[in-house]
């Protein structure tokens, strides 16, 4: 919160909220001495995460099942034995 208030208020509207808690978040990290700023540098210079796996065509079409259908607050449930 700190880095967030403590930002030029140009910048503060600038960014996002999870961008702004990114940046104070790495800045505390840095200040404490947990990590270096060359540290966090090297990570941003990764390169974009392979692609995954395709995925499981029945979990998709499930998805996409209950996607179109919706939800019902209606459950089956086991009565409490009490």
């Amino acid at each position: 919160r700190t880095g967030a208030e403590g930002m030029n208020p140009f910048d503060y509207f600038k960014f996002r909220y999870y961008e702004k808690w990114l940046g104070g978040i790495s800045q505390f990290f840095v200040d404490k001495g947990y990590v270096s700023e060359e540290e966090i540098g090297a990570l941003l210079d990764v390169s974009d995460p392979p692609d995954g796996d395709a995925g499981d065509p029945a979990i998709d079409a499930q998805i996409i099942d209950y996607l179109r259908r919706g939800d019902s607050p209606r459950r089956d449930f086991a009565h409490p034995k009490f």
